[in-house]
């Protein structure tokens, strides 16, 4: 009996091998067709903080 395939997970070296969290949250709401206004109202959270983690940049992320 074969095994199946491993899923094409982020570090996987699959399809979206090299993409990063925050790319990965980028293409989703784009995919959804939401701008980052929407989200960042819907999260509870500024606009600059949705752009920072969708470019991957948590030095301007409050706490920690």
């Amino acid at each position: 009996m074969t095994q199946p395939a491993p899923s094409a997970t982020a570090g996987s070296g699959g399809p979206r091998g090299d993409a990063t969290a925050g790319a990965l949250l980028g293409a989703a709401r784009e995919a959804a067709g939401l701008s980052v206004d929407a989200v960042a109202q819907q999260l509870k959270l500024a606009p600059r903080q949705v752009r920072s983690l969708e470019e991957d940049d948590y030095t301007h992320l409050p706490g920690r």
